[in-house]
């Protein structure tokens, strides 16, 4: 017989997920198709999106970045691509605005998540 298992997923880019095995004490089982988990924002971070604008998005050359919330913190920033590897970092200090400079970057899907006093702001950047 079938039992349905329930996984959860947090996914932050919209991701593919594909079953390769499953086994249990009766031994292994068969498994078909994938599951594509597609991220939408949500009213949830509507507040969020008065605190920081990121412009152009798509983006193809330079990324601006303004921060209504943070004026007088440090914040470090990391822009990341779909496999989670680092590809711009910085620092910010007592500034609201800053930008980014996607060039040389190969076009995708990247994060971008911003740090300050433990609280991470993540934005979904598309470079064209």
């Amino acid at each position: 017989g079938t039992t349905p298992v329930s996984i959860t997923v947090n996914p932050e880019l919209t991701t593919t997920y594909t079953l390769k095995s499953v086994s249990n004490a009766c031994g292994n089982g068969t498994v078909s198709g994938s599951a594509k988990v597609s991220i939408i924002v949500t009213g949830a971070e509507e507040e969020e999106e008065k605190n920081l604008k990121i412009f152009p998005n798509p983006v193809q050359n330079r990324l601006t970045v303004e921060l209504n919330a943070v004026r007088n913190q440090s914040l470090n920033w990391e822009l990341a691509d779909a496999n989670g590897k680092t590809v711009r970092e910085g620092h910010l200090r007592r500034s609201n605005h800053f930008e980014i400079d996607l060039n040389n970057l190969p076009a995708g899907v990247y994060l971008l998540k911003m740090l300050s006093n433990g609280q991470q702001i993540t934005r979904k950047v598309v470079k064209l």
